[in-house]
């Protein structure tokens, strides 16, 4: 089954305008939701702001809060729509979203804190850059798996260095989940969606949404295999 790289549609007709945030009423704190496990405890959840040329669309790019590929801001009968689906575990929370001086309270932010293990290391190819100059291309080195690449990672960053790819591959094949989430990667972070689930949104007109074939990620330097 292929999947798809879920983004933001760039198609302006169909947003508004780019990008659909202006502001935040309230700025909040969604910097919790960078892990890789279950919140607990209370969110400090934002009140964002859209421009006034923007479309409330089903999905939207809330980057003015937080990061994007880390959770969702989706309209709530789309998760609703989405529990038809194999997604495995997720968290929400409900959102308001100013626009035109009415408050939207049909949106929430959706949290998959258990990002999937599909990075094929052994396939891959990294190498050490440094934090502070994004031109420089240091010695290759080899990963065994995710426990590896963070302890690495971590290591390399308080020396100021940190682990970049020249190519990676990500194995779906053993996926069983319509939507996965990829985290602890030096590109390609995000959310994924099966080919199944892409049809149905389509089908349904679900608007705000564009699916990336994996091979058109980073100038084809993503190889999925299925």
């Amino acid at each position: 089954m292929e999947y798809f790289f879920l983004q933001q549609s760039t198609r302006t007709k169909e947003v508004g305008i780019l990008p659909q945030w202006e502001s935040y009423k309230i700025k909040g704190d969604l910097n919790q939701l960078h892990g890789t496990g279950p919140i607990e405890g209370m969110v400090n959840l934002p009140e964002p702001i859209l421009r006034k040329k923007a479309r409330p669309t089903t999905y939207l790019d809330m980057t003015v809060v937080a990061n994007s590929l880390v959770y969702m801001v989706v309209k709530q009968h789309f998760l609703n729509f989405l529990m038809k689906f194999n997604i495995g575990e997720y968290q929400t929370w409900n959102l308001k979203i100013h626009h035109k001086g009415k408050v939207l309270e049909d949106y929430c932010v959706v949290y998959f804190s258990h990002p999937a293990k599909c990075v094929e290391y052994d396939l891959s190819n990294f190498y050490t850059g440094k934090i502070d100059d994004w031109r420089y291309n240091g010695k290759e080195i080899n990963i065994a798996d995710q426990d590896e690449f963070l302890t690495m990672a971590k290591d390399m960053y308080t020396a100021g260095l940190k682990i970049k790819s020249k190519s990676m591959v990500l194995n779906f094949s053993k996926i069983k989940k319509d939507i996965v989430r990829i985290a602890n990667v030096p590109f390609g972070s995000g959310y994924y969606i099966s080919e199944n689930l892409k049809n149905a949104i389509l089908e349904q007109r679900f608007t705000g949404m564009e699916f990336i074939p994996c091979e058109e990620l980073w100038n084809g330097r993503i190889k999925a295999i299925y």
